[in-house]
């Protein structure tokens, strides 16, 4: 059992005083190219991280439930009573008139929607008590949201005997993020679900997701650096970027804002105001750059498979210059993207672009870029694999250093998708 599931165990045996019977895990993401694109039906290059969240499940028996399933969860113990079918959330706290905590709406939006789909199958419910532990930064741009959505949903799914195919969860938790306040695309519990080891998910192109090869970890190295601004995406300023690009979608006479015509969206013709100008550049640009990463990631598997390297001899090949010019233009893809959130997009601040010149500043490094929705959060940086540690003491000391405290840096690898954890 990992860290992070004995900890959901241990939460669920202390409050609870039982055993669960069902668990189920699910990880965060880092997005390497593609922010702000998911819901403009662009592309978007997520991995899935071995960052996750865990959540175990075992029959409940919590007093008053109004309707057929009533759950507590608990998580750094705060405990929080939830009936789906109820929108009150009740504290469960020796202070009176305590707020709920900030994930408690989550959950119960999952558990709203796999209710709904109970019902619809003729499924009988059972009252559940739930616990979760997690290792997901949160509010860092990692999608620790979506994990927790993920989890609750699969370990409710277990309480309940019900299957859900990879897609129908993803739109579950991806509707219960809507109806907890973030109008999100679906990038986030698409990478969370579709992930696998070694993969990138391509996402947003045509069909399902499609699995990319990441670059061999002799090759290189993806870090991440947290600056600890905590973005809360349910204060208004997502769903005012959101609202922007959908006006700005319908002055260009597109359904999906992405794939507006270049020209159209510099032309003027079509009234589109200063804002709403950046905004459609950046989605229309940004959705051309993830498809190019994907294709660059895709050419260095290809030399991959035939060998770049004679391993007797250790003699460099042609397939080397190509990997290595594949990972520079990658990485030139990344700075571009960061250039283009922090100045058409303007959602980047002064501690992200600073770790971004920090990183591009150092050598051993291909590129860096804002990672996530942006408001604070963290930068993902792709760099060789020999470089790793000079890079991440220059990211801490130079935050140190401007800013007076410590950012998080920490080396993530594209990890499996979403799945049941044993109790054992």
């Amino acid at each position: 059992m990992s860290d992070v599931a004995g900890a959901a165990h241990g939460l669920y045996r202390a409050v609870f005083g039982g055993e669960p019977e069902w668990g189920y895990r699910a990880p965060g993401r880092v997005n390497l190219i593609g922010d702000h694109t998911d819901y403009n039906g662009g592309a978007c290059l997520p991995i899935a991280i071995d960052r996750v969240c865990v959540a175990v499940s075992g029959p409940g028996e919590v007093s008053g439930s109004r309707q057929g399933m009533q759950g507590a969860a608990i998580e750094r113990g705060r405990a929080c009573v939830i009936d789906p079918a109820c929108d009150e959330l009740v504290q469960a706290s020796s202070s009176a008139g305590t707020p709920a905590p900030g994930w408690a709406r989550y959950v119960r939006e999952v558990a709203r929607g796999l209710m709904n789909t109970a019902r619809e199958r003729g499924t009988a419910m059972r009252r559940v008590s739930l616990a979760f532990a997690g290792d997901v930064p949160i509010g860092a741009g990692l999608s620790s949201s979506a994990a927790l959505e993920i989890s609750v949903c699969g370990a409710l799914e277990q309480a309940w005997g019900i299957e859900l195919t990879k897609r129908d969860r993803v739109l579950l938790c991806w509707k219960a993020e809507h109806r907890a306040g973030v109008p999100c695309g679906q990038m986030d519990q698409t990478a969370s679900v579709y992930g696998e080891a070694g993969r990138a998910v391509l996402i947003g192109a045509a069909g399902e997701p499609a699995l990319i090869p990441m670059p061999r970890r002799d090759q290189a190295s993806i870090l991440v650096a947290n600056t600890k601004v905590r973005h809360e995406l349910g204060d208004g300023a997502y769903r005012h970027l959101v609202e922007g690009c959908r006006g700005a979608a319908v002055k260009l006479g597109v359904e999906s804002l992405c794939l507006a015509d270049p020209s159209a969206v510099e032309d003027g013709a079509c009234g589109l105001t200063d804002r709403e100008r950046r905004l459609s550049r950046h989605a229309v640009r940004e959705h051309r750059r993830a498809l190019r990463a994907a294709e660059l990631m895709v050419e260095m598997a290809l030399v991959n498979r035939t060998g770049s390297r004679s391993a007797a001899s250790g003699t460099e090949r042609v397939g080397d210059t190509a990997w290595r010019t594949a990972l520079g233009l990658l990485g030139g893809l990344m700075l571009e993207s960061h250039r283009s959130l922090r100045d058409d997009y303007r959602v980047s601040c002064e501690e992200l672009d600073m770790l971004v010149e920090v990183a591009m500043n150092s050598e051993g490094a291909y590129g860096a870029r804002m990672t996530g929705a942006g408001f604070g959060g963290c930068i993902v940086a792709l760099v060789q694999p020999g470089a790793v540690r000079t890079v991440e003491e220059r990211l801490i000391d130079g935050f140190r250093r401007r800013h007076g405290r410590e950012c998080d840096v920490m080396v993530v690898t594209a990890s499996g998708g979403a799945g049941p954890v044993g109790m054992t």
